[in-house]
């Protein structure tokens, strides 16, 4: 594989945080030697967290965050993405062709989709748009004009562009294959709406057996 994708779906995101846990742990190959990385909606958050080699003992913890939206717990928060914002630190966030976010951006009413920020608030901003409900995502209504009304990208684009290649898709909605790390049972699907502590954390751990499981069969 010469990319990774990483697929959305909310607070189904613990089942990819899961994946990343093992192989950044017993297979960091896998998720370092590649040509471009991206995700939409949660996926696109998880695709940055690996983007940027995010240092975690244990990645469980970035959803352990009380946040705003339909459910408790959620992979973003403004601690999160303010360590990641650090750990930026030779600006490869503001401009790299290496990383594909969908995130659909009304900025100052014109429409665009939006991979670069200038500012640690611009990419607060947009990073809440990847994993969070309401759909439309904005520092506050007055401030519209200035940084744009952001949506989650999953409602436009949920496969890697055309011209990629070949592509790693780490997804929790498909079946398991060669190039596509999936689940081995369904996630349920009160995760889309429901940000239910035990269940997150349970799919977390099948995200760290699936991986093993794809591991031995494919790799």
């Amino acid at each position: 594989m010469t990319n990774i994708w990483f697929d959305g779906g909310a607070w189904t995101a613990a089942w990819g945080g899961g994946v990343i846990q093992y192989l950044k742990k017993d297979y960091p190959e896998l998720l370092s030697n590649y040509e471009k990385i991206g995700g939409y909606s949660a996926g696109g958050y998880l695709a940055l967290n690996v983007y940027l080699n995010f240092e975690e003992p244990d990645f469980w913890y970035t959803f352990e965050h009380e946040t705003h939206g339909l459910g408790k717990y959620h992979l973003w928060s403004e601690e999160t993405a303010k360590r990641c914002w650090e750990l930026d630190k030779n600006g490869r966030l503001i401009n790299d062709s290496k990383l594909y976010l969908v995130i659909f951006s009304f900025s100052k009413m014109k429409t665009i989709f939006r991979t670069q920020w200038k500012s640690y608030e611009d990419f607060v901003n947009f990073t809440q748009a990847t994993v969070r409900i309401p759909l439309l995502v904005s520092k506050g209504l007055q401030n519209v004009k200035q940084y744009g009304w952001s949506v989650d990208g999953g409602l436009f684009q949920r496969n890697p562009p055309n011209d990629w290649g070949g592509t790693l898709i780490v997804s929790p909605w498909r079946e398991s294959s060669k190039t596509i790390l999936g689940p081995s049972k369904p996630i349920p699907k009160i995760l889309l709406i429901k940000g239910d502590y035990s269940l997150c954390k349970e799919i977390f751990n099948q995200g760290v057996e699936d991986a093993k499981l794809w591991v031995k069969k494919y790799h």
